[in-house]
């Protein structure tokens, strides 16, 4: 008897010993807590942080921020006082330092020229441009210490070490096209959306010039400076993979197409018989394709087909391709009286298994994308406030698949 009373005092222990402990989890660590296959998982978290491995991790403002920035207010003109400086770093382990800034001039003929601000934090004496928050998309190249920059709709070389930013493409490669609205012309997008092979020697774009159709892809010789357009192809939503030095994958609103810049063709390896395309990621073989028939792992080798199960969900927000064969996909999954929740999925493209990560369910899923090779980045806002973001570092060797 005494035995059995032991046991039950020392069950009962525990268990208020547990409930107090999640109690404490919940009132703290649990705030900034994700699961992992359903099983919370006690992570290290860093404060929001925007960027991933293309880019350095740009430190957010956080609600403490914005608070010293309200107090600070001037009462008679309004104006902040004291504003935090931008901060960023190039890996976890580095030390935030603050970001600079430089304006550079591109003229492009004697009637136009643009002014670009672009911030940046120095190595080893080398200046690393910072991209968090800007009206531009920056593309580093491929061994160069050179980004291309896109803005409206065109393309510029930028050099931040020597401070100088040029036109990219030739001036004189087609022309412009123009249009009319109310009268009044405007230029044609000139180029958008460049992409790079892997050694930075070739460069696929879009472009509207020279054309009075729907545009086309071009693909410049990043040496020659020799610049081509693609019969057949219009405009794409963005480059999936390039799977060697002359051949690439790209996603357009209609059809996956395969580009080969040696001879400058084009071939589609899907459509949905004119229906839209959804999310797509490619690590060649394998594609992840959702569209109205819904969603499937393709293998463009052997031509075989997956289906993969996510009807549990509302659709594929947002997918981008992680390391080796994994596809890192944000889902749209409402409860009730909840609008915008999210689960982000991590599918191993070569066997069909993946791995759910999910946050609490007043959280929202902002980001997730590849850091590096053996990491994801997941950003999250806690309540959904965007201005109190944490960032989960997942290793993909911890991840189970099922």
């Amino acid at each position: 008897m005494k035995k059995k009373k032991f046991m039950l005092y020392f069950s009962i222990v525990f268990i208020l010993m547990t409930v107090i402990g999640f109690t404490l989890l919940t009132g703290s660590e649990a705030d900034n807590q994700i699961s992992i296959n359903g099983i919370p998982q006690g992570m290290e978290v860093m404060q929001g942080v925007t960027g991933n491995s293309d880019s350095p991790l740009v430190k957010m403002k956080t609600e403490d921020d914005l608070q010293k920035i309200y107090d600070s207010m001037d009462p008679i003109t309004g104006q902040p006082t004291d504003i935090p400086p931008v901060m960023a770093k190039l890996s976890e382990e580095d030390e935030y330092q603050p970001v600079e800034k430089c304006t550079l001039t591109c003229i492009i003929d004697d009637e136009m020229s643009y002014d670009l601000t672009f911030k940046y934090i120095e190595k080893e004496g080398k200046k690393i441009l910072v991209t968090s928050g800007e009206v531009f998309s920056a593309y580093k190249i491929p061994n160069s210490d050179n980004y291309a920059i896109a803005c409206g709709g065109l393309i510029y070389l930028l050099d931040l070490n020597k401070g100088t930013l040029d036109m990219y493409n030739s001036k004189e490669a087609g022309g412009y096209s123009l249009y009319t609205y109310n009268e009044t012309n405007y230029r044609k997008v000139w180029a958008s959306k460049p992409s790079f092979n892997p050694s930075g020697t070739k460069m696929i774009y879009y472009t509207a010039r020279a054309t009075n159709e729907v545009g086309s892809i071009w693909v410049m010789d990043n040496e020659t400076k020799t610049e081509k357009p693609i019969p057949n192809t219009t405009a794409y939503t963005k480059v999936l993979q390039w799977v060697n030095e002359d051949i690439a994958y790209i996603w357009t609103p209609y059809q996956i197409l395969r580009i080969d810049t040696s001879n400058y063709t084009s071939q589609s390896v899907y459509s949905d018989n004119g229906n839209p395309i959804g999310n797509s990621v490619l690590s060649y073989p394998y594609m992840f394709m959702t569209d109205s028939k819904g969603s499937r792992i393709y293998n463009l080798e052997d031509g075989s087909i997956r289906e993969y199960d996510d009807s549990e969900y509302s659709y594929c927000s947002a997918a981008v391709s992680g390391t080796e064969y994994m596809a890192l996909l944000v889902y749209s999954m409402p409860k009730e009286n909840i609008i915008f929740y999210h689960e982000a999925v991590v599918l191993d493209l070569k066997t069909g298994k993946d791995c759910v990560i999910s946050v609490n369910e007043k959280d929202v899923i902002a980001l997730f994308l590849p850091y590096n090779d053996v990491k994801a980045k997941l950003d999250v806002q806690i309540d959904g406030n965007t201005y109190n973001q944490v960032s989960y570092f997942i290793e993909y060797s911890s991840l189970v698949f099922d």
